[in-house]
């Protein structure tokens, strides 16, 4: 209804902001990525699981945009298994706080962990059939 409409609204509009503001702060090519996606978040496994977290973790969705652009737009990193990529040193320049870098890191470990699983399943699996 009408308060889908305007809370769809609201976040574009804080998306843009949290855009802008990485834009202002990088310059040249960073700059030039953040604009060229107007300020919107690609749709993927690493925007869908900060978008969780900032609400598991009680934050407002503005609190985590702009390290998902840093994440997402600037580093390309899309899937769950590429934020495993990010080094300690990367999460504390990019000033990510440290209670959204362990539940990244802890989602990850769980992911890499489900993936690990599956695959032992399906070579176990191959042995019996």
């Amino acid at each position: 209804g009408i308060a889908a409409v305007a809370a769809l609204g609201s976040a574009v509009v804080v998306a843009d902001t949290a855009a802008s503001q990485l834009a202002a702060e990088e310059g040249g090519v960073p700059a030039q990525l953040v604009r060229q996606s107007g300020g919107r978040l690609k749709d993927c496994n690493a925007t869908r699981l900060l978008r969780r977290l900032a609400t598991e973790l009680r934050r407002g969705e503005a609190e985590v945009l702009p390290y998902a652009h840093r994440l997402v737009t600037l580093n390309w990193l899309e899937d769950i298994a590429d934020l495993d990529l990010v080094e300690d040193r990367h999460w504390e320049a990019w000033g990510v706080p440290e209670k959204l870098v362990i539940e990244v890191k802890a989602n990850v470990r769980a992911h890499m962990e489900d993936r690990i699983q599956t695959s032992i399943s399906n070579w176990c699996s191959g042995w019996t059939s």
